[in-house]
């Protein structure tokens, strides 16, 4: 006796058409990312697109009939319009979400760096002036006040890129 192919169900499918269609994504991109083979493939693609039209599987308007040819054109006049008013509807989203959005707050730690390069950039912040508490040793209150130097040495050195940053930003608009 021969065997009986067992039918597949949904969800045993469904697996092998997303492993398929990731597999044919992945092609693609290679594809695309290869010049020469991206050039081989845009020119089979022309030349089926040719075999379909001397079928006469695809048609120009040209070839169509005056009542068919009104209707291509009125439906390329209504895919049009709906695009330009997508356009235009997300042009006014992004104007409103600019006009609307409250500009970034100022970091609280920025205050205190301004207080030290205010006070001859002391690498001493304010709160490494005020005493520890009483009861730690003297080598705790060294290595916090250590790591408050270097964690504002960072904070400064980051302040400084972003403003390198910005200018660079304004010399590109």
């Amino acid at each position: 006796m021969s065997k009986t192919k067992k039918k597949s169900s949904k969800t045993e499918i469904q697996p092998n058409r997303e492993k398929r269609r990731n597999a044919m994504r992945r092609l693609r991109d290679a594809i695309k990312n290869d010049p020469v083979r991206y050039e081989a493939m845009k020119e089979n693609e022309r030349k089926r697109y040719h075999e379909r039209v001397r079928a006469g599987k695809i048609k120009k308007n040209k070839d169509l009939s005056c009542r068919d040819q009104k209707s291509m054109r009125k439906r390329w006049r209504d895919y049009s319009k709906r695009y330009y008013n997508s356009m235009k509807n997300r042009k006014k989203i992004v104007e409103q979400l600019e006009i609307n959005t409250p500009p970034d707050s100022p970091h609280p730690l920025d205050e205190n760096m301004n207080y030290c390069l205010e006070n001859n950039n002391n690498l001493e912040t304010p709160s490494t002036l005020r005493k520890d508490t009483p009861n730690s040793s003297r080598q705790s209150n060294e290595g916090k006040k250590q790591r408050r130097r270097n964690t504002y040495k960072y904070k400064l050195n980051i302040k400084q890129l972003k403003e390198k940053l910005r200018n660079e930003k304004k010399r590109e608009v």
